[in-house]
């Protein structure tokens, strides 16, 4: 009796063991390198939608000096400008006057406090940012001259809360980003200070 040679691709009852084994061990990475992707895709996408809202805002703030709605309109810029962020993620936002390096005046480096800003809140009801004081930087004390070298600069800080969704490679990230630009420059005939 003839034995027939064994057809390859089959395998064995010990090639099948093998194979289930190689699954248990690689399943497991595989599935950890796709939520690390889709983890840091969010954080990213958060991260992009929080740099492009503070410069729309701040663009805005800038071409109004003097108007006593700069900030008001600049956080409203910002709410636009934030459509792909989760807005009850938002845990401040300012509009700050700038000393030359980009900190708010009276305040420091980290964005822990602020003399001259408008602090804001997000209101999940009126789905508005809302401010609770009207202290801060009144728009009749900027000076907007040209060619002054005294010449104010505004700011937007954003901070948000970045949740994680499966929280197998993070929880929570704290996204802060902040935008500086001068004011546009007014005419020193007009009020500029």
């Amino acid at each position: 009796m003839m034995r027939h040679p064994r057809r390859a691709g089959r395998l064995g009852p010990r090639g099948r063991g093998a194979a289930a084994v190689e699954a248990a061990l690689v399943l497991p990475v595989i599935l950890l390198i796709f939520f690390a992707i889709l983890e840091f895709g969010l954080l990213f996408k958060d991260y992009l939608s929080t740099i492009s809202a503070v410069r729309a805002g701040v663009r805005i703030a800038s071409a109004e000096p003097r108007a006593p709605t700069f900030a008001d309109d600049a956080a409203k810029q910002v709410q636009n400008g934030s459509t792909a962020l989760d807005m009850s993620s938002v845990t401040a936002l300012w509009v700050y006057r700038a000393d030359p390096a980009g900190n708010p005046v009276g305040g420091d480096a980290s964005f822990t406090s602020c003399s001259t800003c408008v602090k804001y809140t997000w209101d999940a009801a009126a789905k508005k940012f809302t401010t609770p004081s009207l202290s801060g930087w009144a728009s009749n004390t900027q000076n907007a001259c040209v060619a002054d070298p005294n010449h104010d600069t505004i700011g937007i800080y954003l901070e948000v809360k970045h949740k994680a969704i499966t929280g197998a490679i993070f929880s929570n990230i704290i996204i802060k980003e902040h935008s500086v630009m001068s004011l546009e420059p007014i005419p020193n005939t007009t009020g500029c200070k």
